[in-house]
């Protein structure tokens, strides 16, 4: 009787730590679906008459939109002016371009993915090959 309390004992044990799984419990995993990476279209000049009034060079960054992605994460590096690359900027946005002013920077390092969301958790696509953009 003792033995079949130990058993008991340590299993109860077990099952409180999250060593050994629950028969009550139920455990639902998200489906993991594969999104693929954006293809990168162009990253050229624009002029807007806002801009023309600054002064500011600003350049678009357009992607191909991924199939089941509701929005796109962008990770962004700037070269300074001694020619490192400085700390990594991350943004988010459901379009699928990006414009951006070069100031206080010799050049830029932009990657693009697809992501969406399924029960409350972010499922990231692959990135796309890093864009570097020199002035």
């Amino acid at each position: 009787m003792r033995k079949l309390k130990a058993v008991f004992l340590a299993l109860m044990i077990a099952v409180l730590m999250g060593n050994i799984p629950s028969v009550c419990s139920q455990t639902v995993f998200a489906k993991t679906t594969e999104l693929k990476s954006p293809v990168v279209k162009n990253f050229k000049p624009v002029t807007r008459p806002e801009t023309k009034l600054k002064g500011k060079k600003i350049y678009r960054l357009r992607w191909s939109k991924v199939a089941g992605a509701s929005a796109y994460q962008l990770s962004i590096k700037n070269k300074k002016t001694d020619g490192s690359w400085g700390t990594k900027r991350i943004t988010y946005t459901r379009n699928t371009s990006f414009d951006y002013d070069f100031i206080n920077c010799k050049g830029i390092k932009i990657k693009v993915r697809g992501f969406k969301t399924v029960n409350n958790k972010k499922v990231f696509g692959k990135w796309s090959r890093n864009i570097i953009m020199k002035i």
